[in-house]
């Protein structure tokens, strides 16, 4: 059983407005392969005691997906998962990991490991942990739920100044003053999801499936972080002040389309409408303002950046913004509008 020490401190720290981009080495999407995207990256190595491991089709966040399951026992020689050797791939003490996966089942006291740098041999590590939190162990545990059965977007940051921080879903869960994840060892292995034959705290394993890897050299900030986790989403959004409004999805690349109406949020995916990764997709959302006291605006999610266009079909006024990440305001952009003037807002992109 685990022992977690607590360590308060005031709040998260907020990034640098100095943001050094961590680089991109090694992507693994799993289709059928776990070799890496780039050449220059050594494949990944699976543990398959039990021969159960494999890929299969899945949704996630409501996009279907190829991923890789893997499937063991709590036993320590019995765990299946995934090793990288990382000596010609990133630094020991700066790097970062981005994941998309889910755990299936439960372990022995609970715990799961996530990441382990010791080449198994100590209980210390990165897991989610008996009360379902991110947890360095034996440092700190996060704040945020990470439920089982449901994917997760997690990312692990290492920097030279000694610093870890850990992001459940783009937002940030542990932010530690320590050395606990440097890859120190001889052969400098990761080892995902693999946990300790040696020491105390064994058994801490959980079946589960996993949709992207990335390593990157260097340490992802806070608002890098957001980002990845909202183009790792499906085509989807929300706009305010429209009342019940009207939206149509459509896939311009397949030349399908789908059509919702709502007055919160919608999913162009989730409604039945397929998009790949590079499809071009355009959204038109319609409604009447409702509420002086607020902007029409709204976000987007799904697209690396898009094109938005608002018309005031009322009075006939137009505007356009280029280059859109995420949130737009149509009032903020300079479209005059006024209470019960019938709003267009048209948003063009490719998903990412």
């Amino acid at each position: 059983m685990k022992f977690t020490k607590i360590v308060l401190f005031a709040g998260l720290i907020l990034p640098s407005l100095n943001i050094c981009a961590a680089t991109l080495k090694a992507t693994y999407q799993f289709n059928n392969t776990l070799l890496a995207q780039e050449s220059t990256a050594p494949a990944l190595t699976e543990t398959n005691p039990l021969g159960l491991n494999g890929f299969e089709d899945a949704v996630v966040f409501n996009r279907p997906l190829r991923v890789f399951h893997w499937d063991g026992d709590t036993t320590p020689n019995l765990q299946a998962g995934l090793s990288l050797d990382t000596r010609s791939l990133i630094p020991a003490n700066s790097y970062s990991v981005e994941m998309a996966f889910e755990f299936s089942g439960i372990s022995t006291n609970g715990w799961r490991r996530i990441i382990d740098v010791q080449d198994r041999t100590s209980d210390d590590g990165f897991y989610v942990d008996s009360s379902d939190h991110l947890n360095i162990f034996p440092e700190q545990g996060g704040a945020a739920l990470v439920p089982f059965n449901t994917f997760h977007h997690i990312v692990l940051t290492v920097n030279t100044a000694g610093t870890v921080q850990a992001y459940l879903n783009g937002k940030q869960q542990l932010n530690l003053a320590t050395t606990q994840m440097n890859l120190n060892t001889p052969h400098r292995i990761m080892n995902f999801f693999l946990d300790n034959t040696l020491s105390g705290g064994q058994g801490e394993f959980s079946d589960g499936r996993i949709a992207w890897l990335r390593i990157y050299k260097g340490d992802l900030k806070a608002p890098q972080v957001k980002q990845l986790y909202t183009s790792g989403v499906s085509v989807s959004g929300s706009a305010i002040d429209l009342g019940a409004y009207n939206v149509s999805c459509n896939n311009l690349t397949s030349g399908k389309t789908v059509s919702i109406k709502t007055r919160s949020k919608f999913d162009c995916e989730q409604q039945g409408l397929a998009v790949k990764p590079a499809d071009n997709v355009t959204l038109i959302a319609q409604g009447s303002k409702a509420d002086a006291t607020k902007t029409v605006k709204g976000t987007i999610l799904g697209f690396s950046k898009f094109n938005l266009q608002c018309d005031n079909l009322t009075t006939g006024a137009a505007i356009t913004v280029p280059d859109v990440k995420s949130s737009w305001d149509c009032e903020s952009a300079g479209l005059s509008v006024t209470v019960g003037d019938t709003v267009k807002v048209t948003v063009q992109g490719n998903a990412h």
